[in-house]
């Protein structure tokens, strides 16, 4: 029996065998490989996204500015709903690089934008998932000084 404070899944892990093990391994590096695969033939090899999703967040840098984009994103993380805004708060938002937390052109990656701002009230949409599965959703975000508040969600899609 176990009496240490190993998780479930290690002492599950103890229990197997090293065949096992390497078959875990093999079939974990078969599913990444055919992720990178369906990656790249959607969007590019991975440096041609990484290229991209800079371009992307540039984009909005230029536009609205790095301390209005991660003043959303902050904001966005507040929400425990969709699951894409609530995962932001698991990121170091005010120093991870934009281009690591926007990520369009990956599988399941942050898609995040502007959709219409006056300057002080921000209508954004964001969204993560693959296929037809994933969430997201589009609020009006309005603005005082660097303080950020959730003023309207304008709707939340799941599938």
């Amino acid at each position: 029996m176990n009496t240490n404070n190993e998780t479930a899944s290690e002492a599950a892990e103890e229990e197997m065998t090293d065949d096992e093990k390497a078959e875990i391994l093999e079939r974990e590096e078969y599913h990444q490989a055919m992720w990178e695969a369906e990656a790249t033939e959607t969007f590019g090899p991975p440096e041609l996204r990484v290229r991209k999703n800079q371009r992307y967040a540039a984009r909005l840098v230029r536009k609205y500015s790095e301390p209005v984009i991660r003043g959303i994103l902050m904001c966005l993380s507040e929400l425990k709903s969709p699951l894409c805004a609530y995962w932001l708060s698991e990121i170091d938002l005010k120093t991870t690089p934009l281009a690591e937390i926007i990520t369009p052109f990956e599988l399941c990656g942050l898609h995040f934008g502007v959709v219409n701002s006056d300057g002080t009230k921000y209508t954004v949409k964001i969204s993560s998932g693959y296929g037809n599965a994933g969430d997201g959703g589009r609020f009006i975000i309005s603005r005082e000084g660097s303080c950020y508040t959730i003023h309207d969600t304008l709707s939340l899609h799941f599938c």
